[in-house]
């Protein structure tokens, strides 16, 4: 049987609840728009890293359009090299190789420019309840990190994470979707769900 929390463990809960404001987005939103895919390609799993990348630059610089096209280039090679070209272009990325993809775009950044870009893969052994899930994801954007998930079910796709509000995410999305609703969304294998966030693969772009 599952144990009643204690007083104290009730209200340290609380007051952590009351820390994090009801509704927050990243600064970088104010200033520029989401790179958008094409109708008929797969390739959010390369957009989305790199709309992260840019929207977490933001509030220090904007990326040039150079520069974009770099991180597009270094993203078609590394997958090129991989034999994964021709299948994250007209399916997506593949989900074991997508880690991957975001680490060498990450190196890529740092190796090009002084921005201090930082990655990290925060949940990757954690078990979560779904409100616990959100509630980290949340400070995670409070924070001002900005993450990248993939998303199943009635979706197939990988999408930034840019927002909250008490009742949905707002996304910073390469196929213009704008809110995933809390209430459809879950963590686990949940068949009633919509739409499932893999947190456990979720990667966060920051600025150290």
């Amino acid at each position: 049987m599952p144990q009643r929390a204690t007083r104290r463990q009730r209200t340290l809960r609380g007051s952590a609840e009351a820390s994090r404001p009801a509704r927050a987005q990243h600064p970088g939103l104010r200033l520029l728009e989401p790179i958008l895919q094409g109708d008929y390609d797969g390739l959010c799993g390369v957009w989305s890293i790199i709309n992260a990348i840019r929207l977490v630059a933001a509030p220090c610089v904007i990326l040039s359009t150079k520069q974009t096209r770099a991180l597009f280039a270094a993203a078609a090679s590394f997958l090129d090299e991989h034999g994964a070209l021709v299948s994250a272009v007209t399916r997506t990325v593949d989900k074991n190789l997508w880690p991957a993809l975001a680490q060498h775009l990450h190196r890529h950044v740092v190796g090009s420019s002084t921005l201090p870009l930082e990655l990290e893969h925060p949940l990757a052994k954690a078990t979560l309840t779904k409100r616990h899930a959100f509630a980290k994801l949340e400070r995670m954007i409070v924070g001002a990190g900005v993450p990248v998930v993939r998303v199943t079910g009635e979706l197939s796709h990988y999408t930034v994470i840019c927002g909250y509000s008490p009742s949905s995410f707002r996304l910073f999305d390469s196929y213009e979707l704008h809110h995933l609703r809390k209430s459809a969304c879950t963590v686990t294998t949940e068949t009633s769900a919509k739409h499932r966030l893999h947190v456990d693969t979720m990667l966060v772009f920051s600025l150290g």
